[in-house]
């Protein structure tokens, strides 16, 4: 959504850049970025790779007037989600309090943006509004419409609808920017069972009301 704005160049695929990235390299990863916006007429570029969560200081130091917007979701659905992925709930429910632990830090700071998905699915409109609000930029309508211009370099991997590709994160994700926003909302209880129920609650209850879920 945010990369269908006509100020903004998104950055096709996750980048990684400040994992594990000297000095030297990310700011080679930063100049590149700088030139892809430009050659694309945007004013500004936006990079989203979710381990970034724990580079936010690092990023900071060489991009000092980069704003962040971080989203957060139920952790019943992320864990579900990641299950699946990783083929461990465990790993799932980990994975949630070790990256939303990080986001909670930055909250109440001036170049951070918190969004809640339910919200987002909610009420898109006004979600949206408040994020272009705090990036300075004026919402446009085109943005609410972000998978008719989602800014894919395979093409081979998109379709309108259809299944999900299976078996390879990478294609889901491109798969998934191709479509209109969709409700996942509240999956997991049709695909937990009720022992993993209780063990995502119990394991992230105290992070999650932080964030206003009520588990």
């Amino acid at each position: 959504m945010l990369g269908a704005h006509s100020n903004i160049h998104a950055i096709a695929h996750e980048t990684w850049a400040a994992n594990g990235a000297k000095d030297r390299v990310f700011r080679m990863y930063a100049r590149n970025f700088d030139k892809s916006a430009a050659m694309a007429w945007r004013l500004r570029w936006l990079e989203k790779t979710p381990k970034h969560v724990h580079q936010v200081s690092f990023i900071r130091r060489h991009c000092p007037d980069a704003l962040f917007v971080g989203m957060v979701r139920d952790p019943r659905d992320v864990s579900n989600s990641l299950k699946k992925r990783f083929g461990s709930l465990a790993q799932g429910i980990d994975r949630w309090k070790e990256d939303n632990q990080a986001l909670l830090s930055y909250v109440g700071e001036p170049w951070f943006y918190l969004v809640r998905y339910e919200d987002l699915i909610a009420e898109p409109r006004a979600t949206l509004l408040g994020i272009m609000r705090f990036l300075g930029e004026s919402m446009e309508e085109q943005q609410l419409q972000f998978h008719r211009s989602a800014v894919i370099p395979e093409p081979s991997f998109v379709t309108h609808g259809g299944e999900p590709p299976p078996q390879d994160n990478t294609a889901l994700r491109k798969w998934q920017v191709s479509q209109p926003l969709f409700d996942g909302r509240g999956k997991w209880a049709r695909e937990l069972g009720p022992s993993e129920i209780e063990e995502v609650i119990r394991r992230t209850k105290e992070l999650a009301e932080k964030f206003g879920y009520v588990c």
